[in-house]
């Protein structure tokens, strides 16, 4: 049994390093909308990102029908999350996406944005609790004018500024209504 030192927790200012750190990496990736199974997509871009395939996502891809894909709980880790954004708009039936708590930065919400646009069903999107910025939401928010089927867009402990945040709203609100809602 070997015991590590005990340390402080990593100050802001270290966060806020590892941060940029990752968004310089996932801007390095290149976005392509590919076609194909969502399995086999999603293990092609594993690969291509030098990455093991989480075995839990890809049971979940192989499925006939994905109406939900909960990754709060799945640590994929910054570089994991991308092969997922990659397949998101091969899952016709996804009703429900949670990305909460999975260290998705403005550059992942960039590419979110990109996979999500027009998506047919897809309805609730949550990114509660990531680093993610007022940038990403700002390219979201243009993602979300041209999908109305998204209504309902959690963002708990992510800083917004009030001006998106009310935009988002009222675009959201605006889907609500012509989806039947109040």
């Amino acid at each position: 049994l070997t015991l590590q030192p005990w340390r402080l927790p990593p100050s802001r200012h270290s966060v806020l390093n590892d941060v940029k750190e990752v968004d310089a990496k996932v801007a390095r990736w290149v976005y392509v909308r590919r076609e194909g199974q969502p399995s086999t997509v999603y293990v092609g871009e594993c690969r291509r990102l030098g990455i093991q395939e989480n075995k839990g996502i890809l049971r979940i891809l192989e499925r006939k029908e994905v109406t939900e894909l909960d990754l709060s709980k799945m640590y994929l880790g910054p570089m994991g999350i991308l092969p997922v954004l990659s397949v998101v708009h091969l899952l016709p039936s996804l009703r429900t996406l949670d990305l909460s708590y999975c260290q998705t930065t403005s550059s992942h919400v960039v590419l979110l944005a990109a996979s999500i646009r027009g998506h047919p069903s897809l309805t609730s999107l949550n990114l509660s609790h990531n680093p993610c910025s007022s940038l990403g939401l700002q390219v979201l928010y243009e993602a979300l004018l041209a999908t109305s089927s998204v209504t309902t867009l959690a963002l708990h402990g992510v800083e917004i500024v009030p001006t998106l945040r009310d935009k988002i709203e009222h675009i959201l609100a605006a889907h609500g209504k012509g989806a039947g809602g109040s």
